[in-house]
C-alpha cells in the first residue's frame, strides 16, 4: 500500500495478495483474481499527477511497471524502488534479505543481517524500539542502533486547496519536485 495525493486529498493504492499472512515478502503472491488493480494504479496515476511538472520524464516507466504480469509483491515492488533510488540518485546498494541465508526472528535477524553485510550501525526508526527492537542484544552484538527521527518537510504538491498532506509515496515528491527531490528529503531527517 500506499498514499498519492488526489483533488480531494490522499487516495491509497494497494496491490491485492493473496494470503500473506506471516509470509516473507519474496513469498507473496499478487493476487489474480482482482488482475485489474494495475490498470487501476496506472489511472490514478494519471488522473492525479498529469498535471505534475515532472510526470512525463516519469510516465513512459509508469506505464511499462504496471502493463507487466506481475505474480509476486516482492518483484513489483523492487523494480519500483530501484527506478526511484536512481531517480533520487540514492547510490546506496540494495541486498534482498532472502540472498542472505540468515536466520532468526525480530532484532536476532536484525543482528544476522547487519553481520552478513558486514554493518557496524543499524539505522531503526524510533517506533522500533518499543515495537519490537532489543536494543540490548544489538549492543551485545556490537551493533550501534542510530535512531532517526525523521518529519516530512513541505515541498510543492498538486491540489492547494486539499492542502499540504505529508507523507504521501515517494513518487509524490518525485513527480512535483524532480531534481530537488533528494535535497528535500535529506531536509527532513535528524
Amino acid at each position: 500500500r500506499n498514499r498519492i495525493k488526489g483533488p480531494q486529498g490522499p487516495l491509497c493504492l494497494t496491490v491485492p495478495v493473496q494470503d500473506a499472512y506471516q509470509q516473507p515478502i519474496n513469498a507473496v503472491r499478487i493476487a489474480t483474481a482482482q488482475a485489474r488493480w494495475a490498470e487501476k494504479h496506472c489511472r490514478s496515476l494519471e488522473m492525479c499527477y498529469a498535471k505534475a511538472p515532472f510526470y512525463s520524464e516519469h510516465q513512459a516507466f509508469l506505464q511499462e511497471v504496471y502493463s507487466r504480469p506481475w505474480e509476486r509483491l516482492a518483484d513489483v515492488s523492487e523494480v519500483i524502488l530501484r527506478y526511484l533510488l536512481d531517480a533520487l540518485a540514492i547510490k546506496t546498494p540494495v541486498v534482498r534479505a532472502s540472498e542472505l541465508g540468515v536466520s532468526g526472528q525480530a532484532t536476532e535477524r536484525l543482528i544476522a543481517l547487519c553481520r552478513a553485510v558486514g554493518a557496524d550501525t543499524y539505522l531503526s526508526g524510533a517506533y522500533a524500539l518499543q515495537a519490537y527492537l532489543d536494543a540490548a542484544a544489538m549492543e551485545r552484538a556490537g551493533i550501534r542502533l542510530v535512531f532517526q527521527e525523521w518529519q516530512c518537510p513541505e515541498y510543492r504538491q498538486l491540489y492547494p486547496k486539499a492542502g499540504f498532506v505529508p507523507d504521501l509515496a515517494a513518487l509524490d515528491l518525485l513527480l512535483n519536485e524532480g531534481p530537488r527531490s533528494l535535497s528535500l528529503l535529506h531536509s527532513g531527517g535528524r
